[in-house]
C-alpha cells in the first residue's frame, strides 16, 4: 500500500533523491558513526561537519524527512505485528 507524502516533506524527499552518490556515502558514514539524537535538527547539526557537500539548511530538512520515515515505519511494523 502506497503512502501519500505530505506536501511539507516533498522538497526534502526531492533533495534526498537528487543527492550525488558521494553525498549519500558521506551521509551514510556520518549517520553510522554518530550517536542518534531525538531531534532531527540536533542530528543535522551533529553530522554536518562530516557532510560538507550538503548545506546545513538542506541537511536539516533531509534529517526531518528521514526521522519521519522511521516513525512511519515503526508505526507500520507495530500494526502488522499486533494483528
Amino acid at each position: 500500500m502506497a503512502l501519500a507524502i505530505p506536501k511539507e516533506y516533498i522538497p526534502a524527499m526531492n533533495k534526498i533523491r537528487n543527492l550525488q552518490d558521494s553525498s549519500v556515502d558521506e551521509l551514510e558514514r556520518a549517520l553510522s558513526s554518530c550517536p542518534i539524537t531525538s531531534h532531527p535538527h540536533d542530528m543535522a547539526l551533529q553530522i554536518s561537519g562530516h557532510i560538507p557537500s550538503i548545506p546545513i539548511e538542506d541537511l536539516s530538512g533531509i534529517m526531518d524527512a528521514i526521522y519521519t520515515l522511521y516513525h512511519v515505519r515503526e508505526y507500520s511494523d507495530l500494526n502488522r505485528n499486533s494483528g
